[in-house]
This record gives structure tokens, sequence and C-alpha cells, in this order.
């Protein structure tokens, strides 16, 4: 075989087990559940499917919202939506941190986030974002109650109910620095 062929041979082989290797790296951060993609560490993951199965049982109309507006859920610095995506970011203080119950219900919450951008066009803008945190702790709220959240958990959430706790420094806006201040 000529030398140049064994080039070219060896190049493909090469490309083909940095293609395996690299498949096989992203399948061991990812998981799914519900036609949702959930990237994260083993413990993450793992927390996710056990929040969504808790909905999906005791919840189930919260659920099918959540497989309806979400495309994926993965471990973050801080929790958040991309609402043009449906793309959720958890962090491991609203994740790992906390009751199961309190995590399912974080995930209604910011499902419904994406709902009212992607299916009513509402967007977070101005003091709509408070508008929309209103609505959004009210179904969280909603969620914690029925997957058996604690009395602190539901006092806590209850009284955030002005939608005005995103608004980190208190100046009536919320904004990208209030965003990047947040540790939850």
């Amino acid at each position: 075989m000529p030398r140049r062929r064994i080039l070219q041979w060896s190049a493909l082989l090469v490309l083909v087990a940095a293609g395996a290797f690299t498949f096989a790296l992203e399948r061991s951060t990812h998981a799914s559940f519900g036609g949702i993609d959930i990237k994260g560490s083993v413990a993450f993951r793992a927390r996710t499917i056990e929040a969504l199965r808790l909905m999906q049982s005791d919840a189930p109309r919260e659920f099918d919202e959540v497989c309806a507006v979400v495309t994926q859920i993965r471990q973050d610095a801080r929790s958040g939506t991309d609402v043009e995506t449906g793309r959720v970011t958890i962090a491991n203080a609203s994740s790992l941190d906390v009751s199961l119950a309190w995590f399912a219900s974080v995930l209604a919450h910011e499902a419904h986030h994406a709902r009212l951008f992607r299916i009513e066009r509402k967007h977070r803008q101005g003091n709509e974002v408070f508008t929309a945190e209103v609505d959004c702790i009210n179904i969280q709220l909603e969620v914690l109650k029925r997957l058996g959240g604690n009395e602190r958990e539901i006092v806590w959430l209850a009284s955030k109910r002005d939608g005005h706790h995103p608004d980190m420094d208190h100046d009536g806006k919320y904004t990208w620095d209030d965003y990047y201040k947040r540790d939850w």
C-alpha cells in the first residue's frame, strides 16, 4: 500500500476515534427525560429526573407544561431561563441543596417563564419582569404545596409574591447586573 494511502487511512481512523470519544464524553454528561436534555453532574442529572418524575406523578399538568416548553435543563452557577430557546439553567442551591419538592417547583417556575414568552408572547422587559415573577411564583407555590413542600419552604416562597426578589440591587429594575449578583 502506498505511503499516501496509509496516511489517509490513519487520518480517517484518528477522526473516527476522536468522534467516538467525543460522543462518549457527551453522553457521559447528558441524560434525557420527557424529551428534555439534562446536562450536568451525575448527581444533578439523577436529581433532575427524580424531580421530573415526582412532578409527573403529583403535578401532571405542570409536568406536561415543562415538557412542552423546556428543551434543556442544565446545571449552572445560577438559575434562569432562556425564554426564546426553552433552555433552563439551575443552580445547586435550587437543585441539590433543597428538598425534592422545592426542586420540582423551581422547574415548574422556570418552565412558566418560557411559556409566557413562547406561547403567550410575553417578554420580560421593564415592569413585565416583576409581573412574570408573580405569575411564576404562584405556579411554583401551587406545585410546591401539591408535591409536599414543607411549611418553611411554603412560607418563604409566599413572602416573595410581590415578584421583586430578582431586583438584587433594589433599584426597581431587573438587569443583567441583578442576574449575575444572585447565587440561586
